[in-house]
C-alpha cells in the first residue's frame, strides 16, 4: 500500500513540476534564447547573435565567470526568469521576468558616460537571487604597452523588486517619512528643465514646478504627483536604506544637471544627496524616473 502511495505521489510531483515550467525553463542554448526573444518581443531590436563585447577585457570576464545568459528566479516569485548579459545594447542588463505565463522586459542602465564595461554574475544572498554587477571604465591608452587603461573594478549588488532594479540593502530598517524634496538645477548644454518637487508622504500631497529656459524665454509648468507615485517613492526608499547612500555622486562627463534629493524622516532627521549627472545609483534612478513622469500643465 505504501509503495502504491509513494508511486502516485511521485507521479503527481513530476506532473506538477512539469506544469509549473515556463518557456524560459525550456531554453537550452543561444538559438533558444533568440527564438524566445523573437516569439515574445518581435519588435525589439535584438540581433541573432551575441556581440563581441569584452575584446581585450575578456580575461576579466572569464575570471569572474560571466555568462552570456542565465536562467534564474530574479524577482524571487518562484518562476524562472532570463538574464541577458552580452546581448544587444550593453552596457545594459536585460532581464525578462516571468509571471503566470506572461513575460516582462526590465532594463538596468548605467549613465552613458559612467562605465564602459560591466561584468554581471548572479548569486544567492540571504535566500534571495541578486546580481553582482562588476564594472570598470576605460581611462586612456598606454602607448608604451599598447593597450587601454582602466579604472579599478567596483561592484554594485542589485535585486529585482516590483519589476525594478534596485541596490540590494544588506540590512533593512524602518523609517517614518515626514517630507521628501527634489530639485534639478537645469544646468546643462541644451534645454534642460529646472525642477522643484516637495511632497508630504503622509498626506499624499505635493507641489511641483518646472521651468524651461529656451532662447532665454522662461516657460513655467506646474503639476502634482499622484498618490500611487508618492507611494512608489516611499516604497523604494523604505527598501533602500537610503541613509547609507553617499552624500555626493558624480559622473565623469561635463554639462550634466545636478539633482538634489532631501529626505526628512524619524523626527526631523535629514539626508541630502547631491547627484551630478542624476545617475548616482540604481535606486536613485528609479526615484528620478517617477519624478520625471509628472504630468505638467
Amino acid at each position: 500500500m505504501n509503495s502504491i502511495f509513494l508511486g502516485l505521489f511521485s507521479i503527481i510531483l513530476i506532473f506538477n513540476t512539469y506544469c509549473s515550467q515556463n518557456k524560459i525553463d525550456l531554453i537550452k542554448n543561444d538559438n533558444d534564447v533568440f527564438t524566445f526573444i523573437q516569439q515574445f518581443f518581435a519588435t525589439d531590436k535584438l540581433n541573432n547573435s551575441f556581440e563581441k563585447y569584452y575584446n581585450e577585457t575578456i580575461h576579466v570576464a572569464d575570471s569572474l565567470q560571466v555568462k552570456r545568459w542565465v536562467k534564474v528566479d530574479l524577482d524571487n516569485n518562484g518562476e524562472t526568469d532570463l538574464l541577458l548579459f552580452r546581448a544587444n545594447g550593453l552596457p545594459k542588463v536585460l532581464a525578462i521576468l516571468s509571471f503566470k505565463e506572461k513575460y516582462f522586459p526590465v532594463i538596468a542602465n548605467y549613465h552613458p558616460c559612467k562605465y564602459q564595461f560591466i561584468y554581471p554574475i548572479t548569486k544567492l544572498i540571504n535566500r534571495q537571487n541578486v546580481i553582482l554587477l562588476y564594472s570598470q571604465n576605460q581611462t586612456g591608452y598606454n602607448d608604451l604597452n599598447r593597450h587601454f587603461t582602466y579604472t579599478d573594478i567596483i561592484c554594485d549588488t542589485l535585486i529585482v523588486r516590483d519589476s525594478l532594479f534596485l541596490n540590494y540593502p544588506q540590512k533593512r530598517r524602518t523609517y517614518n517619512f515626514e517630507k521628501i524634496e527634489f530639485k534639478n538645477d537645469g544646468m546643462c548644454e541644451g534645454n534642460c528643465p529646472k525642477i522643484n518637487v516637495s511632497m508630504d508622504p503622509n498626506k499624499f500631497t505635493s507641489s511641483c514646478s518646472k521651468t524651461l529656459y529656451w532662447d532665454s524665454n522662461p516657460t513655467s509648468y506646474f503639476g502634482t504627483l499622484k498618490k500611487e507615485q508618492i507611494e512608489k517613492i516611499v516604497t523604494i526608499l523604505n527598501y533602500s536604506n537610503f541613509v547609507d547612500f553617499k552624500n555626493e555622486y558624480e559622473v565623469g562627463c561635463t554639462d550634466q544637471t545636478t539633482s538634489t534629493l532631501t529626505i526628512t524622516y524619524n523626527n526631523g532627521n535629514t539626508k541630502t544627496i547631491q547627484d551630478y549627472g542624476s545617475s548616482g545609483n540604481f535606486t536613485l534612478k528609479e526615484i528620478y524616473n517617477v519624478l520625471y513622469s509628472i504630468e505638467w500643465k
